[in-house]
C-alpha cells in the first residue's frame, strides 16, 4: 500500500476482542447507515468469514429495521451483496462476466477437489522425469528432510510453495529465478564452503579408529553402546556416499561415555566442517531450486487442467476479481454504486484479500473494516499476523480511524482479570498496546466459584495416560456440583458435560482425548476418525465389492467372517472344497450364505443405478444393518455402527458431487477406488452418537 496521507480518511478499524459485541456493533452500524439514509442496501458491499457469519448479520440487520418501523428497507436487504469473501467474489464476476470476457456460469471447485487436481497435475509433471524424482528423493533423505511418522517430504514442500505463490497472486513462471534467489538468501547463512570429499574421509577413518578402540567389555554403559551404534551407522553411510547431513552433525556432537571420551574427539573434529562441506551446499542450492520448480510447473499444469474442463477454485476467484477491479467498466460501475464496504474478520486476511479490498475501498463512501489482531491465527488459509499488523499500522498512516471496543459481555470479572494479566504482558513483546488487549468486565459477579482451575496431568510423553487423565477429571468436575452461571437465565446451577469443551492444538490430539472420554463414559460431541477402518464399514465396502465382481473371493471372504462370524477356518475349507469340487468359482457362498445370495439377486437391477443409489440398497436391503446391530456390547455401540452406515452412504452422495465437479462419470468402480482415497480426510469420520448434554472436545 502506497503510503499517502489522509487517503483513508474513509475508513474505520474497529478492535473487537472475543466476546466485545462484535456482531451487535457491526448490525447497528448497517443500521443506522441504511435508517439514515446514507446507504441504500445496493450499495452496500459486505464479506465474512463463514456463509453463516453473513446470514446472521443479515438477519439481525433486517429484524432491527423492521423494530425500527423500515420494513421496506428490511425487504430490500436482498439486494446487499453479503457474503464470504469467495462467494461476493464469485458473484462480482458473474456480473461482469460479459465485460470480463468470462462465463456467466462458473464452475467452482471446493477446496479438497482443487487440492485432488493439483496433485494430479504434479504427479503428471513428476511421471514425465522419474530421474529428477530420484534425484529430489536422494537430495531430501541426504539433507534429513524425510519423515515419514510426520509425513513430511519433498512433495509437501512442492504444495506449500505452490499454496504461498497462489495466494500471493505469483506467476508460476517466476519461480525458476525465485529459487535461486532463495537458495543464495539460505546459504549467506552458512560459512564458506572450503571442504571437499577429502573431508569425507578423513571422517570415515576416525570413525572406524573410533570403533576399533572402543571396548564395549570395559565401558559397559548405554551412551557408549549408542554411540557405537551411531558410529556403525554412520560407516555403512559414508562407504556408501549416502550419510546424511543430519549424522554428520550428530558426530560433530555426540560422544560415548568418559572411559571412551577421548576415542570421539577426532570424529567431532572431522565432522565439524558438515556446515562448510561443498557436497552439502550444493545438495541444498539443488533441493530449493528443485522445490521451487517444481512447484512452478505443476501450477502451470493445474492452471491447464482447470482450463480443459471449465473450472475455478476459490484463489482464481480472488485472482479473476482482482484483475476484474482495473476494468474500466467494472470501475466506473463500483464506484458510482458502491457505498458501504464492510470487512468482518479482517486478522484472517491473507495477501491477496488485503489486496481486494484495498481496491474495493476506492470506490465506497464510507469503509469498516472489523478484526481483532490477537485472533491472527488462521496460517493454514494464508492469514499472516505480520502482514496484518502492518496493513493496520499502514491504514492509520493514511488517515484511518481506529476504535477499540473495550468491554466484554461474554466472561465473567475473575476470569478477565485472570486472562488481562496474561495476555496485556504476551503481546506486549510483539509491541501491542493495552487497550487493544486489555477487556473491561460488563458482567456482574454473581457467585464466588473459581474461574480457573488447575489440573496437573501426567507429562506430555504420556499422551494416553494424559487423555485418560483429563477425562476421568472432567468426570469428576461434573460429579463434584461446580457451579456455573446459566448463560440462558442467568441463575446459578451445576455444571455439566454441555457447559464444557476441551481444545486441543492438533487433530490426533483431539481424537485421542474423546477416545478417552468414550472410554471414560463421558458423553462428547466430537466425530472421530477410522469411519472407513470401522468393521461395519468394511463389511459395505466388501458387499459393494463382491457386487461389482463376483470373482472377487476376498470380499466373499470378508463377508462370511463379518456377517456370518465364521472362523477362518471355516469358509477356507468351505473355498478349498469349491475349488476342488469344480463349481463356478464366481457364485461361491451365493447359495449357503444369505448376504452373499441377496447381492446376487441384486445384481442385475444395479446396472442402471447410481453409486449412491447402490449403496444405499445394498445396506438396505441384504441385511447388514440387522448383523451389525447384533454385534453388541451395548446399544449406544450398536447405535454408533448404525450411523456409520448412514455416513458411509453419504460418503457416495459426496462421491457423486465430486464427480460432477470434475465433469467425470460416476460408477461403483470408481466409488471404491475413491474410498481408498478420499478428496478430504474429513470424510473419513465417524459421527458420534450423543445428546445435547456432552463435552464438545475442538482445535
Amino acid at each position: 500500500m502506497n503510503a499517502i496521507p489522509g487517503d483513508l480518511a474513509h475508513v474505520r478499524f474497529i478492535s473487537a476482542g472475543a466476546g466485545s459485541g462484535k456482531t451487535r456493533r457491526l448490525t447497528e452500524e448497517l443500521e443506522r447507515s441504511l435508517t439514515d439514509g446514507d446507504v441504500t442496501p445496493a450499495g452496500v458491499l459486505g464479506t465474512t468469514f463463514t456463509v453463516k457469519a453473513a446470514s446472521e448479520l443479515r438477519d439481525r440487520v433486517r429484524k432491527r429495521l423492521i423494530e425500527g418501523g423500515q420494513p421496506l428497507i428490511s425487504e430490500q436487504m436482498s439486494q446487499a451483496l453479503v457474503g464470504t469473501v469467495h462467494s461476493v467474489c464469485g458473484r462480482l464476476l458473474m456480473r461482469f462476466a460479459f465485460e470480463l470476457g468470462l462465463s456467466p456460469e462458473l464452475e467452482v471447485v471446493g477446496v479438497e477437489d482443487a487440492s485432488r487436481l493439483f496433485n494430479h497435475a504434479l504427479d503428471e509433471i513428476l511421471s514425465a522425469r522419474p530421474d529428477r524424482v530420484r534425484e529430489m528423493h536422494d537430495l531430501a533423505a541426504r539433507l534429513g528432510l524425510v519423515d515419514p511418522r510426520e509425513r513430511t517430504s519433498w512433495e509437501v514442500h512442492v504444495r506449500r510453495i505452490a499454496k504461498e505463490v497462489r495466494s500471493n497472486n505469483i506467476e508460476p513462471a517466476a519461480l525458476r529465478a525465485m529459487g535461486r534467489e532463495n537458495a543464495d538468501r539460505f546459504l549467506e547463512y552458512f560459512p564458506e564452503a572450503d571442504c571437499d570429499d577429502e573431508a569425507t574421509e578423513v571422517l570415515l577413518a576416525a570413525a572406524e579408529q573410533a570403533l576399533e578402540g572402543i571396548d564395549l567389555a570395559f565401558d559397559t554403559t548405554g551412551v557408549t553402546q549408542k554411540y557405537v551404534d551411531l558410529l556403525r551407522t554412520a560407516v555403512v553411510e559414508l562407504k556408501g556416499d549416502r550419510c546424511p547431513l543430519g549424522r554428520w552433525i550428530s558426530l560433530s556432537k555426540n560422544a560415548p561415555g568418559k572411559k571412551s571420551e577421548a576415542l570421539a574427539y577426532p570424529v567431532q573434529a572431522a565432522a565439524a566442517c558438515y556446515d562448510r562441506h561443498t557436497r552439502f551446499h550444493r545438495a541444498i542450492r539443488s533441493y530449493i531450486e528443485g522445490v521451487f520448480t517444481i512447484a512452478g510447473e505443476a501450477i502451470s499444469r493445474f492452471e491447464d487442467l482447470k482450463t480443459e474442463r471449465g473450472l475455478l477454485d476459490y484463489d482464481d476467484l480472488e485472482h479473476l476479481t482482482l484483475h476484474a477491479l482495473d476494468n474500466p467498466t467494472v470501475v466506473g460501475r463500483l464506484d458510482e454504486e458502491l457505498e458501504l464496504l464492510l470487512v468482518d474478520e479482517f486478522q484472517d486476511t491473507n495477501p491477496m484479500q488485503l489486496a481486494l479490498f484495498m481496491k474495493l475501498a476506492r470506490f465506497a463512501r464510507e469503509v469498516i473494516f472489523v478484526g481483532d489482531v490477537k485472533q491472527a491465527i488462521f496460517s493454514f488459509r494464508g492469514a499472516d499476523p505480520d502482514l496484518v499488523h502492518r496493513a493496520l499500522g499502514a491504514l492509520e498512516a493514511r488517515g484511518c480511524e481506529v476504535e477499540m471496543l473495550g468491554s466484554s459481555w461474554r466472561s465473567r470479572p475473575a476470569l478477565l482479570r485472570y486472562l488481562n494479566a496474561v495476555f496485556v504482558d504476551a503481546f506486549a513483546r510483539d509491541a501491542m498496546e493495552r487497550a487493544r488487549v486489555e477487556l473491561a468486565p460488563e458482567r456482574p459477579e454473581v457467585h464466588g466459584a473459581p474461574a480457573v482451575i488447575r489440573w496437573t496431568l501426567p507429562r506430555r510423553r504420556k499422551k494416553q495416560e494424559q487423555a485418560d487423565a483429563l477425562a476421568i477429571a472432567i468426570s469428576d468436575l461434573v460429579l463434584s456440583g461446580h457451579t456455573v452461571n446459566d448463560p440462558e437465565s442467568g441463575e446459578l446451577r451445576a455444571v455439566t458435560f454441555g457447559d464444557i469443551a476441551v481444545l486441543a492444538r492438533m487433530n490426533d490430539q483431539v481424537h485421542r482425548i474423546a477416545t478417552a472420554l468414550r472410554t471414560a463414559r463421558v458423553p462428547m460431541k466430537m466425530t472421530l476418525a477410522g469411519l472407513l477402518e470401522t468393521p461395519e464399514a468394511c463389511l459395505a465396502s466388501a458387499c459393494l465389492r463382491r457386487l461389482n465382481d463376483p470373482s472377487d473371493t476376498l470380499a466373499t471372504a470378508e463377508i462370511r467372517a463379518l456377517g456370518s462370524c465364521e472362523e477362518p477356518e471355516v469358509w477356507l475349507a468351505d473355498r478349498l472344497r469349491w475349488i476342488a469340487d469344480g463349481e463356478d468359482r464366481r457364485s461361491w457362498s451365493e447359495g449357503d450364505d444369505p448376504i452373499v445370495s441377496r447381492i446376487a439377486a441384486l445384481r442385475g437391477g444395479t446396472v442402471t443405478q447410481s453409486p449412491a443409489e447402490t449403496v444405499s440398497r445394498v445396506l438396505n436391503y441384504v441385511g447388514i444393518r440387522p448383523v451389525i446391530a447384533a454385534w453388541g456390547p451395548d446399544e449406544v455401540a450398536s447405535e454408533q455402527r448404525q450411523r456409520n452406515l448412514d455416513a458411509f452412504i453419504d460418503l457416495a452422495v459426496e462421491y457423486e458431487s465430486h464427480c460432477a465437479s470434475q465433469h467425470e462419470a460416476a460408477t461403483l468402480t470408481g466409488f471404491l477406488l475413491w474410498l481408498k482415497n478420499p478428496t478430504s480426510p474429513d470424510l473419513d469420520l465417524q459421527p458420534v452418537v450423543t445428546g445435547g448434554n456432552a463435552v464438545h472436545v475442538l482445535t
